[in-house]
């Protein structure tokens, strides 16, 4: 039997990891439960409620998942991700997936809606608890839409790089390349403030605005530095890869002075 392979305890050696660093932790942590829920849907083989419950999950605990699921049971990452290469944030599942022991649930988004057709009927649920019960899915989706209607706040960043604008005589104006690629996911400005709080920098990016490209280089080289020896935290794993995206800013445009959140 191979070591990923279930165990007589019915758990794989992924399971079992993701649920010791979620207990490690503590249950005072913001993630905790994220990872509870992703041993337990995982030891179910529900991949496509796992899929989702990923996907709409902040960064890092994100990156820690996928990564442990990854390393400890690849038959089931690749059912899941197929044979996509580079940062494990960005990558979508398949969407082929369903659920062990029930394939006809939707799984809940990240304004807590799941939905379930059961004998002809649409369930609408929030948070785990019965919104409504319809006759068709047109029905469902417009009560759903009414319930998140006022929540559907346009809020993010993401990670640029940026250098003066040769059109402005003052250089006072910051632009970036026309063709430049972002390898690095949306996310919250709350989730980008604590980057930038981990790394050592000013975290109120609002209204800070970007920092030297070697000045924020060496924030992130120190903080790995000095966490070399936790290599498997997933907040190592996200300092990291903008650690990575910073140094391909850097060799792809030279031109680019500064990064940050926007």
């Amino acid at each position: 039997m191979r070591f990923y392979e279930f165990k007589k305890d019915g758990s794989t050696l992924a399971v079992r990891t993701i649920n010791r660093y979620a207990d490690e932790i503590g249950s005072d942590s913001m993630d905790y439960d994220m990872f509870k829920k992703s041993a337990e849907l995982l030891d179910k083989q529900m991949l496509k409620s796992l899929a989702q419950h990923i996907e709409n999950s902040d960064t890092a605990p994100r990156e820690y998942v996928m990564k442990t699921i990854a390393n400890h049971d690849p038959e089931t990452f690749k059912k899941m991700y197929g044979d996509q290469e580079g940062y494990f944030s960005v990558m979508k599942p398949g969407k082929d997936l369903t659920d062990a022991e029930d394939n006809t649930d939707r799984g809940m988004n990240k304004y807590g809606l799941a939905a379930r057709n059961k004998d002809g009927k649409f369930y609408s649920y929030r948070n785990g608890k019965l919104t409504g019960t319809f006759d068709n899915m047109s029905d469902l989706q417009k009560h759903q839409h009414d319930l998140i209607k006022d929540e559907s706040v346009d809020e993010g960043a993401d990670f640029y790089g940026y250098y003066k604008d040769p059109k402005d005589p003052d250089g006072k104006t910051m632009t970036y390349p026309d063709d430049m690629e972002f390898k690095t996911p949306h996310r919250s400005n709350a989730n980008a403030r604590m980057v930038l709080s981990r790394i050592g920098l000013d975290p109120d990016f609002e209204n800070t605005g970007s920092t030297p490209i070697d000045d924020f280089l060496a924030a992130t080289d120190k903080y790995l530095r000095m966490n070399v020896s936790d290599k498997d935290n997933p907040f190592y794993d996200e300092v990291e890869m903008y650690d990575m995206e910073a140094k391909r800013f850097k060799k792809q445009h030279p031109e680019i002075t500064h990064v940050g959140f926007n």
